[in-house]
C-alpha cells in the first residue's frame, strides 16, 4: 500500500469513526473539502478518495454543488464485496463483447430503471472465461442520449460506473447490489451455449447479482446483471456489529 493509500484510507476511518461514535448524524453535512483538507493536512485529491470510499460503504452521499452528507446506517450488518475478481473463484481470464445494442426496455428495465416505455436504452452483453470455459454473464443497461457512441469497437469490460461516467466518474453516485441463487431461463443459458458451454452439463442453477448505480438524487443511472456458474462462484463478506 503507498503512502498517499494509506492517508486516504485512514482519513475514511477517522471520518467513519465519527460518525459511528455520532459526532455526525444521519442528515448532517460534512464539512468542506477545504475544512477537512485543513483539518487532515491532506490534499483535496486524498480526501475526495476518502469519502468515495465512505460513499461506496454507504456511510456518505454526495450531492454536487451541495455537500456530502451522512446517510443512515444500521450497525448490525453484514458487508459483502462486489468485486468480480473475486467473487469468480479464480477470476476471469478474459472478457468478450457479445453485443452493444440499442433496445426498447422491458417491463423488467422499466421499473429497474425508472424510465417512460419508449426510452432507449443500451445493453452492453459480455461474457468472462476461465480458459476456454464461459463462466459468466454480465449484462449492462444504460439509457441511450442522442450522439452516443454504441460501436463495439468502441467498448472494453468495465465496470458500471465507468460505462457510465467514463474517466470522469468521482464520488457523486452510489451503487446498491441484489445476490440471489437462481435458475436460469432458457435465453441465459443459450449464450452459454453458443460461447463453448459444455451442452451435456446441467446446471441450470447460478447466482445472479443485480447491480443498480443511482446519482447523487437517487435516481437509477445503469441497471446490471451478472450471472456466475454456481460451482466457481465465491462469496466473501464481513461481519460487523
Amino acid at each position: 500500500m503507498s503512502k498517499t493509500e494509506a492517508k486516504y484510507i485512514a482519513i475514511a476511518d477517522s471520518i467513519k469513526k465519527k460518525i459511528l461514535n455520532k459526532i455526525y448524524v444521519a442528515g448532517d453535512c460534512l464539512p468542506s473539502e477545504n475544512s477537512l483538507c485543513e483539518d487532515y493536512g491532506v490534499s483535496r485529491m486524498t480526501i475526495r478518495k476518502a469519502i468515495e470510499v465512505l460513499v461506496g460503504e454507504g456511510y456518505l452521499k454526495s450531492s454536487p454543488g451541495k455537500g456530502t452528507y451522512v446517510r443512515e446506517y444500521s450497525l448490525n450488518k453484514f458487508e459483502v464485496g462486489f468485486d468480480i475478481e473475486e467473487v469468480i473463484q479464480g477470476g476471469y481470464s478474459l472478457a468478450k463483447l457479445l453485443h452493444a445494442k440499442i433496445m426498447a426496455p422491458t417491463i423488467d428495465l422499466v421499473y429497474h430503471l425508472q424510465v417512460a416505455p419508449k426510452t432507449k436504452l443500451v445493453c452492453i452483453r459480455s461474457m468472462l472465461y476461465q480458459g476456454k470455459r464461459p463462466v459468466a454473464l454480465d449484462e449492462k443497461y444504460i439509457p441511450y442520449f442522442p450522439g452516443m457512441n454504441i460501436k463495439e469497437d468502441s467498448f472494453s469490460y468495465r465496470d458500471m460506473a465507468n460505462v457510465v461516467f467514463g474517466e470522469n466518474y468521482g464520488y457523486g453516485y452510489w451503487e446498491e447490489v441484489d445476490v440471489n441463487g437462481v435458475i436460469t431461463d432458457d435465453e441465459v443459458r443459450r449464450y452459454f451455449l453458443e460461447e463453448g458451454g459444455d451442452p451435456g452439463e446441467k446446471q441450470p442453477f447460478m447466482m445472479l447479482f443485480e447491480q443498480k448505480l443511482y446519482d447523487s438524487d437517487d435516481i437509477p443511472l445503469g441497471y446490471g446483471r451478472l450471472y456466475v456458474e454456481g460451482d466457481i462462484c465465491c462469496l466473501q463478506g464481513l461481519s460487523k456489529v
